[in-house]
């Protein structure tokens, strides 16, 4: 694996660790990104350790609905959830509705990461049937079982 820079590096290590402490064989490293996937719930997250400008960021995110079709209704939907919400935000890329949340990766603690995947997880869980149900597309676990 190749790392844009020794910050990078050394965030993917203690992420790494984190990780490993806080879930186990529940997740598993990317052999060819630096970044860990992980299920919970009915969300798949990933962990991604992404070089920026001079420092590393960590971002976690989970892909909520796939195949959506964009609309005016849905990214109102999405932008007022946005405005309420303390952790993350909702995206829309190629028809995937995303939760994510970054944080600076030189002063990310265990109880942080931790935190975030909680909170992206509940937040996926809570909303991927409502999105589904609202504007169509597929929850991540209906894909996994079919």
């Amino acid at each position: 694996m190749r790392f844009e820079h020794d910050a990078q590096e050394a965030a993917y290590k203690r992420v790494g660790e984190y990780i490993g402490q806080l879930y186990g064989e529940d997740a598993e490293a990317a052999s060819d990104s630096p970044s860990f996937v992980l299920r919970r719930g009915s969300a798949r997250i990933d962990v991604t350790v992404a070089a920026v400008g001079d420092q590393a960021v960590v971002a976690v995110y989970a892909t909520v609905v796939s195949g959506v079709e964009p609309s005016q209704e849905l990214y109102e939907y999405l932008l007022k959830h946005n405005a309420g919400s303390v952790f993350g935000a909702f995206g829309l890329v190629d028809g995937d509705v995303l939760f994510q949340y970054a944080m600076l990766g030189e002063t990310i603690e265990k109880l942080e990461l931790g935190t975030t995947v909680t909170a992206v997880v509940d937040t996926a869980d809570e909303q991927d049937e409502e999105i589904t149900r609202r504007f169509g597309g597929k929850r991540a676990r209906d894909l996994d079982a079919g």
